[in-house]
């Protein structure tokens, strides 16, 4: 989901961020260090939908009503800027190995001038300030990538910009209409609380040096207090992740596990309104929701490169009624290959996501049949020089009869059930 607000009434963001330019100026020399950087990627899209399944099969998946099926998304031709963003970071120098660090990073819309990542906040993509030392390791406080986020930038498709055709249609995502990814504090009864590729507010991060290609990170995300759902359940929604790193020469190996506490993902698999606690007539409790993922990257020389990974994401409510789906879980795959020479990149990656499993409470049948979908890509980069390239990409999203992947952003108004879905990229992206 991509949050936009204008761009009005932040003349005093900025112009507190100007008036601190010249300090930083003056802390470089004395041992500091700032930057200003960005990367600007406009890209048309042309994406065509067809074949969504006309009307709810005999056999429809125990989390979907009828009117998940019938109305056909609209094709679309627009253009989106994707990870266009600035920021300003910097580090000072304390002693004794120990450095200061700090990161302010804004995402905007490059073709109509708008924020992202998060309707009215100024400093939107990774921000934080912290501590680092080489023997220690870092340590800091923000708004930042969770360790599944962070995994995923792993898997490359052979330019900066993640969004042209790559595995994220079916990978990061249990379908349903859910966010790839989202920026936010904490719980907010909507279908982003299923998502677990986040920039995590209020969160804590630790990561640690590199031992012999090992490195690992920890994160948490506060709470701040605990709440007062609609039908009485007090919880306190936390974010914890652990992600491995380990990379000895060509071979580059991440995993994650991340797991989110009283966030009632499950309450948007379908939707599901017995497992959301805003609703009054509900009686579930509490909520456990898991993501395990596994990166492998192999560099089998300096032109070719290959690329697997593996994602399950598994939803539990407790205290569900009777009848209520109480569980759902899913796992997808997908592999890429990559080709360097020179000034050109291809790219071609697949993959596959499942139908998954799910139960309920007291033991009713579930079914998860026909929710399941594919995806391809084929794509090339031109090198204009260091900085700048254009490229091109083609992909596809094909849904099982009931499943309800798709490209992102999500084209209209979402995704029905059993949609394919077309797409051809054309983008410029430049770094500074």
């Amino acid at each position: 989901m991509t949050h936009r607000t204008r761009i009005r009434a932040s003349a005093s963001t900025w112009a507190t961020t100007l008036l601190l330019l010249p300090a930083a100026g003056a802390f470089a020399q004395s041992g500091s260090q700032v930057q200003i950087y960005g990367y600007v990627a406009p890209m048309v899209d042309r994406i065509s939908v067809s074949g969504t399944t006309p009307v709810a099969p005999a056999n429809r998946p125990s989390m979907l009503g009828a009117g998940a099926y019938g109305t056909r998304d609209g094709s679309v031709l627009r253009m989106q800027s994707a990870t266009t963003h600035f920021g300003f970071r910097g580090t000072e120098d304390l002693g004794g190995g120990l450095q200061a660090l700090f990161q302010l990073e804004s995402g905007f819309q490059v073709d109509d001038g708008n924020w992202t990542g998060g309707a009215g906040r100024a400093f939107n993509r990774n921000t934080r300030v912290g501590l680092a030392s080489k023997q220690w390791g870092t340590l800091f406080g923000g708004i930042w990538d969770t360790p599944s986020a962070w995994s995923h930038l792993g898997f490359t498709n052979g330019i900066r910009n993640p969004y042209a055709g790559d595995s994220s249609s079916i990978f990061v995502t249990p379908g349903f209409n859910i966010p790839h990814s989202v920026t936010a504090d904490t719980r907010t009864n909507g279908p982003g609380d299923a998502t677990f590729n986040r920039r995590q507010g209020n969160s804590v991060q630790y990561w640690s040096p590199s031992w012999a290609g090992f490195s690992f990170r920890l994160a948490y995300s506060l709470p701040e207090g605990e709440r007062t759902a609609l039908n009485g359940t007090r919880y306190k929604p936390t974010i914890f992740g652990l992600g491995a790193e380990y990379a000895a020469g060509p071979l580059v190996l991440r995993y994650v596990y991340q797991q989110h506490k009283d966030f009632f993902g499950l309450a948007w698999i379908g939707p599901n309104p017995a497992a959301n606690p805003d609703v009054a007539t509900a009686t579930v409790r509490d909520a456990k929701d898991v993501n395990h993922r596994l990166i492998a990257r192999y560099e089998i020389n300096r032109n070719w490169m290959l690329q697997g990974a593996f994602d399950r994401l598994d939803y539990r409510a407790e205290g569900v009624a009777t009848g209520g789906m109480n569980r759902y879980a899913r796992n997808a795959w997908s592999a890429q290959v990559i080709w360097r020479h020179e000034l050109h990149t291809v790219w071609a990656n697949a993959g596959q996501a499942s139908d998954g499993q799910c139960s309920r409470a007291g033991g009713a049948t579930c079914s998860t049949e026909g929710l399941g979908a594919r995806n391809w890509a084929l794509g090339y980069r031109h090198t204009l020089s260091r900085r700048t390239g254009v490229f091109a990409s083609v992909y596809g999203v094909h849904n099982r009869a009931s499943g309800q992947y798709g490209v992102f952003p999500r084209s209209s108004a979402g995704i029905t059930a059993g949609s394919r879905q077309t797409g051809l990229t054309l983008g410029m992206e430049h770094a500074f």
